[in-house]
């Protein structure tokens, strides 16, 4: 949260306005439809400001940085800017910092875009978005990220910017960075894997609509690090999906994970909370499914925690330790508890779209057992595509909300 403020701070107001000027405002009470919220720095009613975003709803539900109401953004189409952000938000056009593919190094300006390594050196408190054009970039090795900012791939919706790595972590955040990525997908191939996709310690890492693939070791490693996971898929991660260490306050939801780990050394294949956890934690509507551990102690291929907390309206099935879904821990192992979830050795009765043939999608259809089923209280609103929970009488369990 402390850096989605970050991002939003900044924002100027539309104008300056003395105290006897028209429409001069010192708090929100001084202003009316429709510009009923006062940008307090200018003195000046304008439509919404980063403290009073529900002034902004209907067909225009995100305040801009200009404090206009503006539509939710999926697309960089969407935006004045050009830049969609994960939140729904189209970012200041100001602020961006534009990255694309073949230049030679760049400026970063729109019509002089840069590398991306070339963008990682100019993040600022005031260029604080990095947008990648949605095209395939391919590195021999991956980056460090410093600096508090977010990094974008959207672009028409369906299309948005891919990174595959050779070797190393694709990204690693040291201490005391802050980092959100939004639409992106990365990892490796299958044929040249990085070890990890992130690397995160004693930082923040935030991520919203974005896809991990192909590394040979742990897709998300993090450790002390604040982090939050949504609407994102996991899979093929040789070590696991998800390791989450250090206590500090994590929350996923809305993720599909499936087809991680392997069955000869992984010591987990879906999410391994590991030492203390945050009471604070979320962990709601995931859908973890065919992900693998070896048979090696204290291993399971679905879920594991290390200390107690609730984990509500997942779905975790068909999970295995080496070769098997029936043995001991092979779905869950730990002290958590899954408060109207499906836990389960087999995906009968859930009816997924393709569970056993690429491409995979774990998808609901009609029939599934997890329809209307999630009745443990949730703010949790969208699903994993943006669609809205509940479609039915109830939310269904996992990551996906049927949508008929």
């Amino acid at each position: 949260m402390l850096l989605a403020i970050a991002l939003m701070t900044g924002c100027g107001g539309s104008g300056s306005s003395g105290p006897d000027s028209p429409g001069s405002c010192t708090s929100d009470g001084d202003c009316s439809a429709p510009t009923a919220a006062c940008d307090i720095p200018s003195g000046t009613c304008v439509q919404c400001t980063d403290i009073n975003v529900m002034a902004c709803g209907g067909a225009t539900p995100e305040c801009a940085p200009d404090h206009t109401c503006e539509k939710s953004c999926s697309a960089d189409s969407d935006c004045a800017s050009g830049a969609c952000l994960g939140d729904g938000s189209c970012a200041d056009p100001n602020a961006v910092l534009w990255v694309t593919r073949d230049v030679a190094v760049g400026t970063c300006t729109l019509t002089d875009k840069c590398t991306l390594a070339v963008a990682l050196t100019l993040v600022s408190a005031t260029k604080n978005v990095i947008h990648l054009d949605p095209l395939g970039y391919h590195f021999a090795a991956g980056f460090t990220l410093t600096g508090h900012f977010t990094m974008t791939g959207a672009g028409d919706g369906v299309n948005v910017a891919s990174i595959a790595v050779d070797a190393g972590n694709v990204f690693t955040i040291p201490s005391q960075n802050a980092v959100t990525i939004d639409f992106l997908q990365f990892g490796g191939t299958a044929a040249m894997q990085p070890d990890e996709g992130v690397e995160c310690t004693n930082g923040t890492f935030f991520a919203r609509k974005i896809g991990i693939a192909f590394t040979s070791g742990i897709a998300i490693n993090t450790s002390g690090c604040g982090f939050r996971l949504e609407r994102s898929i996991i899979h093929d991660a040789g070590l696991g999906a998800i390791e989450i260490g250090g206590g500090a306050v994590s929350t996923l939801f809305d993720n599909m994970i499936f087809r991680n780990g392997n069955a000869t050394t992984a010591g987990f294949g879906g999410v391994f909370f590991t030492g203390s956890v945050d009471p604070a934690t979320r962990f709601e509507f995931n859908t973890i499914v065919d992900n693998v551990a070896g048979p090696v102690a204290l291993a399971t291929g679905g879920v594991s925690c290390d200390k107690p907390f609730a984990g509500a309206n997942n779905i975790i099935a068909r999970n295995a330790i080496g070769t098997s879904t029936t043995v001991a821990n092979a779905q869950t192992l730990g002290e958590c508890t899954y408060p109207t979830s499906i836990v389960q050795n087999d995906i009968t009765g859930l009816a997924f779209a393709s569970p056993d043939a690429a491409p995979f999608s774990y998808k609901l259809t009609a029939g599934s057992t997890a329809i209307d089923m999630a009745t443990t209280a949730s703010t949790v609103d969208v699903d994993f595509e943006g669609d809205s929970r509940p479609q039915g009488a109830q939310n269904d369990i996992g990551a996906d909300e049927l949508k008929l």
